[in-house]
């Protein structure tokens, strides 16, 4: 099948790699020379009608790294003898312009594979003139078989059966320049850093490395070009913005980052191809970063808006830092200058200062450490290990007395503090619920800098001091009890406060279970019906539902992501939890658990 550019609804990986991308930016309207492309099965059909197929499969299937080069050989022979079907030269003859050149490249259906690169691995043939398209387009099938790209395929242990390849005939952009952008910086890793390489000519010369290009390198984030500037650029800074700003654009239409291979005639830019970048280095990089979750409900793990950023910055780098300073763990200049930062827009903490702090405590295992948070260590064992020596007994009596007076001011202050951050709540709650916000910026400003960092600071310096005695407690103890026993320990726990809405839903769903009536309309209402009986509240279960909510309402689905609605904002998860918790028979009760968790903790 011959397929142009411009026909968008007949994408298929019958295409290549390389012609989808070049469809699917042409259906997104940036500039992409015109063109057509021939699909495997005329591959298929050219190889075969040719009485060729059958020994290439032969000679792939003794393919080894010792015959690499023989078996390329053999097989690009075969090529002398093959030509495309007449059907096939009349399709193309209607596509093709006499008085136009064309470039004749691969599209084969093992390019661009992720996580590896087979950019210069295939011939790409330019400047071709009507008479040359069909010998190119063999020529492509051909550059399949070389002796490096065969060799890739090994070396890399992927299958060489089975290939087939697309070819993609374009007009050629007569360009005054050419160039490739890497829509983030392959050498640095730095992810709002673009890298432009551009050079007078056809854009092989750069790929094949015989031209030294010229270097842009532009920071879209802060809209500006940024690095070492040329003395004489190619290109002025006015239309270099202009350009980076297409090239992000297809960065932004992709969702990953790009290799992109493109040529300027006249200023105007055309698009000649664009791929995932396979190899990003990094460098500048201080200490070691991770996504993993730190009792922050994944709000590291997920992709994080600049405003979550910005507040979860401050928890962190305030925070954490006052918290390790106080407590004696860690001095000032043993801790790392960043302790969170932002890449590829997500959230990362520093794992080389929690872990160096935490190593300061006798019993410390790194590999323990690790499989808490899900982090893959890359080491031999159970990685750094603490063990009582002078030393560490020292520093531990210096923490524990840290720890004494940071945990005696936070025992005092319970009551205090907690009362404080359901008071802050509950005011707002009730200015909300009466329409009483009057400035919406000021308030904005308040909640934001005043009553979340209040808020979440309370909530991590617990965190922080929690991890140090939980590894405390778990070293000594796990000395008389067995990791199982060590575990039943901890669920028998009294009056956990996050468990307390769970066993108010319970309650309730049992009531609703012996109801009949409640039971159906709870087990068949949609969620919007449900929505409508909870505002409605002339349900006595939908008004005992409306009381949880009341008093847990600040949680939420992801408690620290103030940009997500809490329940109060939003009832229907906890309306679905009911329901869910409707359908369970008494077996799943979190009494009966907690029975069972006592039995076992009365045989420790």
């Amino acid at each position: 099948m011959v397929v142009e550019l411009s026909a968008f609804s007949e994408i298929s990986n019958k295409l290549g790699n390389k012609g989808k991308s070049l469809i699917e930016l042409k259906k997104q309207g940036f500039n992409v020379p015109s063109g057509f492309i021939i699909d495997t099965d005329i591959y298929d059909k050219t190889i075969r009608e040719s009485q060729i197929s059958t020994e290439i499969g032969r000679q792939l299937k003794n393919l080894s790294v010792s015959n690499v080069k023989e078996i390329s050989e053999n097989i690009r022979c075969l090529f002398d003898k093959v030509a495309l079907s007449k059907i096939v030269k009349e399709k193309i003859s209607l596509l093709l312009e006499t008085d136009k050149k064309y470039a004749v490249r691969s599209s084969a259906s093992k390019e661009d594979l992720k996580g590896y690169s087979f950019a210069g691995q295939y011939d790409t043939f330019l400047n071709v003139t009507t008479d040359k398209i069909e010998e190119n387009i063999i020529n492509c099938y051909r550059s399949m078989f070389s002796e490096n790209t065969l060799k890739y395929l090994l070396d890399n242990g992927l299958d060489a059966q089975n290939l087939k390849m697309s070819v993609v005939v374009q007009e050629m952009a007569d360009s005054e320049l050419s160039g490739i952008c890497f829509t983030i910086n392959p050498q640095t890793g730095k992810d709002t850093e673009m890298l432009v390489e551009v050079s007078k000519g056809l854009g092989e010369n750069i790929v094949s490395g015989k031209n030294r290009p010229q270097q842009f390198h532009y920071d879209w984030y802060e809209n500006r070009q940024v690095g070492e500037k040329e003395k004489k650029p190619l290109i002025s800074s006015e239309k270099f913005k202009n350009y980076a700003k297409e090239f992000l654009n297809i960065q932004l239409f992709y969702g990953y980052p790009c290799d992109i291979e493109f040529a300027i005639k006249d200023d105007e830019l055309y698009i000649l191809q664009a791929r995932a970048i396979t190899s990003i280095k990094y460098s500048g990089l201080e200490a070691n970063w991770t996504t993993a979750n730190f009792k922050d409900g994944g709000v590291s793990a997920r992709v994080s808006r600049p405003y979550m950023y910005s507040l979860y910055e401050y928890i962190w780098e305030y925070t954490l830092r006052k918290y390790l300073i106080e407590s004696r763990i860690l001095q000032k200049g043993e801790i790392d200058k960043k302790l969170i930062n932002r890449f590829y827009g997500r959230c990362y903490w520093n794992t080389s200062t929690v872990k160096r702090a935490m190593s300061q405590v006798i019993g410390y295992k790194e590999r323990d450490f690790d499989n808490e948070y899900g982090i893959k260590g890359e080491y031999e064992g159970d990685g750094k290990i603490t063990r009582l020596t002078p030393k560490t007994g020292i520093k531990m009596l210096r923490i524990a007395l840290g720890h004494i007076k940071v945990k005696r001011e936070r025992s005092k202050n319970y009551d205090k503090l907690k009362g404080a951050l359901l008071t802050d709540f509950y005011k707002y709650k009730k200015k909300y619920d009466e329409h009483g916000i009057k400035d919406i910026k000021s308030e904005y400003i308040d909640i934001t800098k005043t009553a979340y960092l209040k808020s979440e600071s309370t909530y991590f310096w617990q965190v922080f001091l929690n991890t140090v005695q939980e590894a405390v407690f778990k070293s000594q103890l796990l000395k008389i009890v067995s990791k199982s026993e060590y575990l039943t320990l901890l669920g028998n726990l009294e009056d956990v406060s996050h468990m307390r809405p769970f066993y108010e839903i319970w309650e309730l769903s049992r009531g609703i279970r012996l109801d009949p009536e409640a039971m159906s309309v709870w087990k068949d209402s949609s969620d919007e019906e449900l929505l409508n009986k909870f505002h409605e509240k002339e349900d006595k279960y939908m008004k005992q539902a409306a009381k949880i909510i009341d008093r847990y309402g600040y949680h939420s689905g992801r408690e620290l992501d103030v940009t997500y609605p809490c329940y109060y904002e939003d009832p229907l998860p906890v309306l679905k939890m009911i329901k869910d918790t409707i359908a369970l028979d008494d077996t799943y009760s979190p009494v009966n658990d907690k029975e069972k968790v006592e039995q076992e903790y009365l045989l420790i």
